[in-house]
């Protein structure tokens, strides 16, 4: 987190911290994150910050790289939901569509030369003004050099694949419903086949900057709904208990 201060009024952080030990709560000073990495200059110069439009996006977007360049280990975004254990995965990302590397789940070794050359990438396409220049469109680059393609859409009816020693996989186990058709994860009854449907995938990506205002019924059987109750239990019992939508 880049704050230390935690609204926990409902109780929900005090209660899952109890329930699973593996989590942790960890605050970030921007600073330290970006020392002893190719990002270090670029932030420092302070030239990010005129992006009012998108700047919580890039600063987003280099500080996942960066903490997983220090530490290795999985990066997802907060509108994923987790449906398997990813902890088998090496140096991985997920396509998100065909030709289109997503920055939404990748995981790497710590000092990884994907995750450097990415970083440096991202400075080149920084474009104050425009959402994801820093993000799926960088990524897709650096993997176009370690494939050695100039076209990422060649390689898709191959999937999964290995270039070097980095795992790229298909949408569908990531990405199933494409970001055109996000509400299609709140239509009622959509979850009903939930254990079928989605039994390929390590997860959903829901598209919150999209579905942010999208409202959840209980009791609807959506794919959200259904993904919430099965593997956010703790989270979907406090949305829930003093209300009908979520």
């Amino acid at each position: 987190m880049t704050t230390m201060i935690v609204d926990d009024g409902d109780g929900l952080i005090r209660h899952l911290l109890h329930h699973y030990p593996n989590l942790n709560l960890a605050g970030a000073d921007l600073t330290d994150v970006f020392q002893r990495t190719p990002l270090e200059k670029f932030f420092n110069g302070k030239t990010w910050t005129k992006d009012e439009k998108w700047l919580k996006v890039h600063v987003s977007d280099m500080m996942r790289v960066a903490l997983v360049w220090h530490w290795g280990g999985i990066y997802t975004d907060t509108d994923v939901i987790c449906l398997k254990d990813m902890s088998h995965f090496s140096n991985t990302v997920a396509f998100q569509a065909p030709g289109i590397l997503a920055n939404g789940f990748f995981k790497f070794q710590s000092q990884h030369k994907v995750l450097k050359s990415y970083m440096k990438v991202m400075i080149k396409n920084y474009k104050p003004g425009v959402w994801g220049s820093m993000g799926p469109k960088s990524l897709s680059e650096v993997l176009k050099a370690e494939c050695k393609v100039k076209d990422l859409r060649k390689l898709h009816p191959k999937l999964p694949l290995t270039c070097g020693d980095v795992s790229l996989l298909p949408p569908k186990q990531f990405y199933p419903i494409i970001w055109q058709n996000y509400k299609k994860y709140m239509e009622p009854g959509k979850g009903k086949n939930f254990t079928e449907d989605f039994k390929e995938n390590f997860s959903l990506h829901v598209w919150n900057k999209l579905s942010v205002d999208e409202v959840v019924r209980k009791g609807s059987n959506s794919i959200y709904e259904t993904a919430a109750k099965t593997h956010c239990p703790i989270t979907y019992q406090y949305a829930t208990r003093r209300s009908l939508t979520f």
